[in-house]
């Protein structure tokens, strides 16, 4: 255990040097215990043709045969299932009692996959905001995705299986941030930032004057120039007199040295 201590240490301390990206997305570090799972070596997953046909192209795989699964990470999951399977009796039966539950219940089943399918790629959406390279976009997918959580919670728990009801306790609901996505993400935002709107109207004054003005500048400056000419033409001119000669002039001053009429 130390050596596997030391040996995490000293990846960490790599991809930190290395990527420059920050570690945020790597919450915790597990150890693989081998007594929990059956090891295959790749020369035993070849020879069971579990992720590559032997006859290449023209056979079928194992995992081509079973995936069925409606969302990118669920055909993951089934590939490390596959890859390492569990030997903990236990949570075999639970996985058994699941798909039972599903086969007697084609309905279920149905409406389950399809909210599955609208959740998206999470975990790579969730990899890319922890690194802050998340798109627009994405943020978007996120939160269609975090909206399926609740009615997928709603219609698999409490059905009579406890199985199912064990998952569905650990699926936990982010109401407070699909509604803050919501409420800020433009409704289509852009691909990119800076590519068009991303922000949604009405979330901060000042985003929104300032986007105004990029759209509409030249009635702007137009608007501006009318009210500045307006200004100045209400100001009242002031009446100028000739310097030389005295008779245009309304009054005029003797000096104390000219003498009276």
């Amino acid at each position: 255990m130390p050596l596997g201590l030391c040996a995490a240490g000293a990846l960490m301390v790599y991809l930190e040097q290395t990527q420059h990206v920050g570690l945020r997305n790597i919450s915790t570090l597990g150890r693989i215990d081998e007594a929990k799972f059956v090891w295959m070596d790749p020369f035993t997953l070849r020879n069971l043709e579990v992720f590559q046909a032997a006859s290449g192209r023209e056979g079928v795989s194992l995992v081509e045969t079973i995936d069925r699964c409606s969302s990118p990470m669920g055909a993951r999951l089934l590939r490390n299932w596959l890859a390492m399977p569990v030997l903990d009796r236990k949570e075999l039966d639970h996985r058994y009692d699941i798909v039972q539950f599903f086969v007697d219940h084609p309905d279920s089943l149905a409406q389950v996959q399809e909210e599955l399918g609208k959740l998206g790629d999470l975990d790579r959406i969730l990899g890319r905001v922890a690194n802050g390279k998340a798109l627009p976009r994405e943020v978007l997918q996120l939160s269609r995705g975090l909206a399926q959580l609740g009615p997928l919670r709603e219609n698999c728990a409490g059905q009579g299986c406890d199985a199912l009801d064990k998952l569905m306790r650990g699926l936990v609901g982010c109401e407070k941030i699909y509604k803050e996505i919501v409420n800020t993400l433009d409704p289509e935002p852009a691909a990119q930032i800076g590519k068009g709107p991303v922000i949604a109207e009405g979330v901060n004054e000042d985003l929104d004057e300032l986007r105004g003005l990029s759209g509409s500048g030249k009635d702007y400056l137009s608007t501006t120039t009318f009210s500045a000419t307006i200004s100045k033409s209400a100001t009242p001119s002031r009446t100028r007199f000739p310097r030389n000669g005295s008779a245009s002039r309304p009054w005029s001053m003797r000096s104390a040295t000219s003498p009276r009429s």
